[in-house]
């Protein structure tokens, strides 16, 4: 009886170990690839992450400034000028604080207008008339910073160069005879002078801006340049990325 227990014994043996180690080689590989392919898979979540998440570096900005310009004086007469204008910039990002930004924007501006915002004559105290228009072109290029302040605020500053054309007219006359819309008397000498300016100076400006998402933004900002003893403006503008 033992024998044929040993004998059974030694018959069996061999094909379990056999059959145990099938199944070690069928489940080992298995278990390998599973481990390969998690780190692929985590590569890729870190790839796609990393890409979603690096922000565009071209920016453009639309906005309308107030411009408060420089007092000039024309015959002992001193004039204070103030315009709405528009103003255009166009920026690149070479790390997410600093950037180059050119912008460009045209001002008009008279000395005095009337109840419709149309630009006026002046009764003087000689009796003549004077209308004095302003215009001017601003074009600069500018380093920029970027600061995140809180959440989607941000902190902007700019400082740079500007290069500005800047052209006065002025038109005094006699006026004529008229009865509550006062024009110049075409039988008296008009006197007509222009001026036309370009100077190269200094820019410095600060702004507050609120970033929707990585590509639009609404800003707020202050800039002062040299140009004619100084000009200030304000504005508000949109920004866009891309």
């Amino acid at each position: 009886m033992n024998n044929k227990l040993g004998l059974l014994a030694a018959v069996l043996l061999p094909s379990v170990l056999h059959s145990d180690s099938v199944f070690a080689q069928q489940v080992e590989p298995s278990a390998d690839i599973e481990l390969a392919s998690k780190p692929t898979s985590k590569a890729q979540n870190e790839t796609t992450q990393l890409s979603s998440s690096i922000p565009p570096k071209w920016l453009v900005e639309f906005g309308v400034q107030y411009f408060q310009y420089h007092d000039f004086s024309y015959q002992n007469l001193d004039f204070g000028l103030e315009s709405i204008s528009v103003r255009l910039a166009l920026g690149y990002q070479f790390t997410p604080n600093w950037g180059v930004k050119f912008a460009a924007h045209t001002g008009e501006s008279c000395w005095l207008t009337d109840m419709f915002g149309a630009c006026t004559s002046s009764s003087l105290k000689d009796d003549s008339l004077l209308r004095a228009d302003y215009s001017s072109k601003l074009y600069s290029l500018e380093a920029t910073y970027s600061a995140n302040i809180s959440g989607n605020w941000y902190f902007d500053a700019s400082m740079g160069s500007v290069y500005g054309v800047e052209k006065f007219d002025f038109r005094s006359c006699k006026p004529d005879d008229g009865i509550i819309f006062k024009g110049c008397d075409e039988s008296e000498p008009i006197n007509n002078y222009s001026n036309t300016e370009t100077q190269f100076s200094y820019l410095a400006g600060v702004a507050i801006r609120y970033a929707f998402n990585n590509y639009v933004g609404l800003k707020l900002g202050y800039t002062h340049t040299g140009i004619n003893e100084g000009t200030n403006s304000t504005g508000i503008s949109i920004q866009a990325r891309f």
